[in-house]
């Protein structure tokens, strides 16, 4: 079972790393950007730290306070999250 969770989440990292970096791409072309809300749920769905990652590298959404907020915020929930889950007997 942490296996599986592991694999799923380096994918939704990476998805989410070049999702961003995709992103700014299009900030800078000035063409159609991936919506917010896509960003969020990616990081909400676990790829925070492919965020936090391509946000600091690409200096991208660095300066949005509320876009940090809920990355961080999706963190800290998986970080409970697994707390949890090891906590218990499910392992």
């Amino acid at each position: 079972m942490i296996k599986n969770y592991l694999v799923y989440l380096l994918f939704i990292n990476i998805v989410s790393f070049i999702v961003m970096a995709i992103d700014k791409r299009k900030a800078k072309l000035h063409t159609l950007r991936v919506s917010e809300l896509t960003l969020t749920l990616l990081s909400g769905l676990g790829g925070f730290i492919g965020m936090i990652i391509s946000g600091t590298l690409f200096r991208h959404k660095t300066q949005k306070r509320s876009f940090q907020l809920k990355v961080a915020l999706a963190a800290i929930i998986h970080c409970i999250l697994i707390y949890i889950y090891l906590n218990s007997n499910l392992v």
